[in-house]
Formats: structure tokens, C-alpha cells, sequence
């Protein structure tokens, strides 16, 4: 088994299940933001979307309150 194979394998058992890709849609937390942001797990969402806030919100810092926020917005990709 690859190393890539192996840490995806290990993730799944750590959540209890298969891994499931993620998304965030933006307009659950910015009214009006049609962005979609999805990726493998919640960590490359949360990155992805700290990036999206910057370029498209002008957030220079994601304060925590609001990374809660995001975390608790982002959903199993279906």
C-alpha cells in the first residue's frame, strides 16, 4: 500500500467510517456568496474557505467565533 492509500485508510477508521468528501456553502454563513467550496476533508475545506474570505469577503483573519462557524457549516459532500 502507498503511503496516500495508507493515511486515507487510517482517516476513514478514525472517523468510523469511509472518508467523505466535504462542502461548505458559503451563503449558509454570507448571505448573497454563491460559492461552493469542496474538498477531501474538512481541514482542506477550512483552508480553502480561509482563502475564499480573504479574496472574497476582504477578511484579512478569520476570527474563531467564525471558524466555528464554518466548521459547523460544513457538510458531507452527497
Amino acid at each position: 500500500m502507498g503511503a496516500n492509500i495508507l493515511s486515507r485508510v487510517q482517516g476513514a477508521q478514525e472517523e468510523g467510517g469511509l472518508a467523505m468528501a466535504k462542502v461548505l456553502r458559503c451563503g449558509d454563513l454570507m448571505p448573497g456568496c454563491n460559492a461552493v467550496i469542496e474538498g477531501k476533508d474538512e481541514a482542506e475545506v477550512m483552508a480553502k474557505g480561509a482563502e475564499h474570505a480573504k479574496t472574497a469577503h476582504k477578511m484579512t483573519t478569520i476570527p474563531p467565533d467564525m471558524a466555528a462557524k464554518v466548521k459547523a457549516a460544513i457538510k458531507d459532500k452527497k
